[in-house]
């Protein structure tokens, strides 16, 4: 609608913020919606209007994190910007710092467009985030300074995702249809994980890391793969109706979202424990 696709979303104390294609922040209350009443007297097919927008950027936002209880960061086309965090829960939104991965010098000084940042994490302490960017390299960033502390190159397309399992440890997504894992601690790739042989020219969209070592990830295959990460063996390979978009562990569960009206639940051992439909033909974030 005039609030455009929105491709994050995410929890910050009792609001639910989202993120999408017009640049702007939406932020919404969630204590009113718990209330019965709520729901109905606005009538079966409401959409809670949000408390505050803000807008962000002057495109896209593909990503959010937040970094610390003071600090959230958003990706985009022209690079990644850092809020004060209870500023994004009121009126006016406190820019704190706007940074971009490095621009690719090419003849006569010339300089490729910044690469657009497609996702965020941080490590466990928050003391490094990690930026998945266009430029198929993944970017580790001093939380204190903004700074680049590493870069991580092995992908052969643009990374669509990341996420972090501790303070070392992190997985990206790819359009290269890889997923790879790294550690802050040494540039080098520290692993791969391979999906059904022949598949790898799937793109992959989503990724989710836990710290009992499993790995989840989606994409154009039209399937969420789980993989144990002691024995970097694929233990299920989970089919749905639409490419995937979003993954995520939530509990003993694996719930996955995509191009299609439908949510998926899934246990650890692949089966499917429900599939619940939406009013939304796509969903980009769970």
């Amino acid at each position: 609608g005039a609030m455009g696709t929105l491709f994050a979303g995410m929890f910050v104390g009792r609001h639910v913020l989202g993120a999408g294609s017009e640049g702007k922040m939406l932020v919404w209350e969630i204590d009113p919606m718990l209330d019965a009443s709520f729901w109905e007297s606005a009538g079966g097919d409401c959409k809670p209007n949000p408390k505050f927008v803000h807008k962000l950027h002057d495109c896209a936002i593909f990503c959010m994190l937040s970094l610390s209880n003071d600090v959230i960061l958003t990706g985009s086309d022209d690079g990644i910007r850092a809020w004060k965090a209870d500023s994004l829960l009121s009126q006016n939104a406190a820019l704190l710092h706007s940074f971009a991965q490095p621009q690719i010098r090419i003849a006569r000084g010339a300089t490729l467009p910044v690469a657009e940042t497609n996702g965020l994490a941080r490590n466990t302490s928050g003391s490094t985030f990690i930026s998945a960017a266009g430029d198929s390299k993944a970017y580790a960033w001093d939380s204190a300074t903004f700074k680049i502390k590493a870069t991580f190159e092995g992908h052969e397309k643009y990374l669509h995702c990341v996420q972090c399992k501790d303070e070392n440890l992190f997985v990206t997504g790819a359009e290269d249809g890889k997923v790879m894992l790294w550690d802050l601690r040494d540039a080098r790739k520290a692993g791969e994980l391979l999906p059904c042989s022949g598949e790898a020219k799937h793109f992959v969209a989503s990724v989710d890391i836990e710290k009992n070592n499993w790995v989840a990830a989606g994409g154009g295959s039209r399937c969420v793969w789980l993989w144990h990460l002691g024995s970097r063996k694929m233990v299920a390979a989970m089919p749905s109706c639409g490419d995937v978009q979003a993954v995520t562990f939530c509990g003993d569960k694996i719930i996955s979202a995509g191009a299609e009206p439908a949510m998926y639940i899934w246990s650890r051992s692949g089966t499917l424990a429900s599939r619940v439909k939406t009013d939304e033909p796509s969903m980009y974030s769970i």
